[in-house]
């Protein structure tokens, strides 16, 4: 593109905002089964992809990285082979980043960030959404799938009747490796709403093949939707007994998050979904690649959720809208984050996210918020 604008600089900025407190009806600390401590705020790695023509790109991730390694990464990897280049071709882009020498390393996943912001970019240069770029949206609005970590009965069964009454149809549960406290959870949750809800029983990886199939036989007749990665990561076989001998369905997520991952589970007949996310897969056209995979598998997905702020929400809702294979709830933990970044918020109603419109992403970043925001960098 010859007379596109080139980039001129990355700014990487690490934000945290927090998350409402259980005590007053929000979700922090949220923990999971191999997560005693739990998360009480939303942190991201965001970047910022700037052009000569003044328009900026946004991208955001959940490395789980030191700031200064997330730093290093973008500023000493990602700005060399970037600055200078015509804004356009993504995948050519992204391509400069992925030197051959070192296939063992997941490349692309660490810089999922910068991919994102160059999508942004690509739509604001075209004036036109990353849904549009992407095929066009089939949705206007996705639905989402509130998340709640290990808390007791009681806190759950009233998160439960909240979200059901702002028009959720899905909820999403930590569940912990006893497998009585599993049950009970579930049966209480189904009584206080009355079975309106459908849920998510994430195990983290955290259950034996014998009590996975436990589980899963006493939730039988139950709104079970999924149970989530109940076995360690790369036990297709246990993944498959368990399929078998389930009266509820069972969903890969850790395993999903490589491409190769999802076929093996296809191939064994080792899950009825997985829950994928853009992170792993790379970005926007990593995770749109995995999905379409998916979607030629006949595999329904749901995308995952990291904490996701307004950036990565979005991209998250451009590609869920654009692709079939998305026909089940986005997670989200978005309603109960109590600031963004944004100038204005994702909008969400009746249980569902309305798909940003606009170019790029479609959203506005607050650059005073970010600097507002940023964590201690360390």
């Amino acid at each position: 593109m010859s007379g596109a604008p080139r980039i001129a600089a990355i700014d990487t900025f690490h934000v945290s905002v927090p998350v409402r407190p259980l005590a007053d009806g929000g979700i922090a600390p949220y923990r999971g089964s191999q997560d005693p401590t739990g998360v009480s705020s939303a942190g991201s790695l965001l970047v910022a992809v700037r052009a000569d023509d003044g328009t900026t790109g946004w991208g955001e991730m959940n490395t789980g990285f030191p700031a200064a390694v997330d730093r290093a990464l973008m500023h000493d990897w990602a700005a060399p082979a970037l600055l200078g280049q015509p804004v356009g071709n993504v995948q050519a882009l992204i391509e400069r980043l992925d030197s051959p020498y070192w296939p063992h390393l997941g490349r692309r996943a660490l810089a999922s960030a910068v991919e994102t912001a160059l999508w942004d970019l690509l739509g604001r240069h075209l004036d036109a959404p990353v849904s549009t770029l992407l095929g066009g949206a089939l949705r206007t609005s996705i639905p989402l799938a509130p998340c709640l970590g290990l808390t007791s009965i009681e806190q759950a069964c009233g998160y439960a009747v909240d979200v059901l009454a702002r028009g959720h149809r899905v909820l999403k549960t930590k569940i912990a490796t006893d497998v009585e406290e599993a049950v009970e959870r579930v049966r209480a949750i189904t009584d206080v709403t009355g079975g309106r809800l459908r849920l998510r029983l994430d195990a983290n990886q955290a259950l034996t093949r014998t009590a996975a199939a436990e589980l899963a036989t006493r939730l039988a007749g139950l709104p079970v939707e999924y149970i989530e990665q109940p076995l360690p990561v790369a036990d297709v076989d246990g993944m498959r007994m368990l399929r078998q001998r389930s009266a509820v369905p069972v969903a890969i997520n850790e395993d999903a998050y490589l491409l190769t991952g999802v076929v093996d589970a296809v191939r064994a007949d080792a899950t009825d979904a997985a829950v994928v996310d853009l992170e792993p897969a790379g970005g926007i056209g990593g995770l749109v690649t995995l999905a379409r995979t998916a979607q030629s598998l006949r595999l329904p997905l749901a995308h995952h959720c990291g904490w996701d702020l307004g950036v990565k929400a979005a991209a998250m809702a451009h590609v869920v809208a654009a692709v079939p294979a998305f026909t089940l709830a986005s997670d989200s933990t978005y309603a109960e984050h109590l600031d963004d970044v944004l100038e204005r918020r994702l909008e969400i109603a009746d249980g569902a996210m309305r798909v940003p419109q606009g170019p790029g992403l479609g959203i506005t970043v607050d650059e005073d918020k970010v600097r507002a925001l940023a964590a201690e960098e360390s």
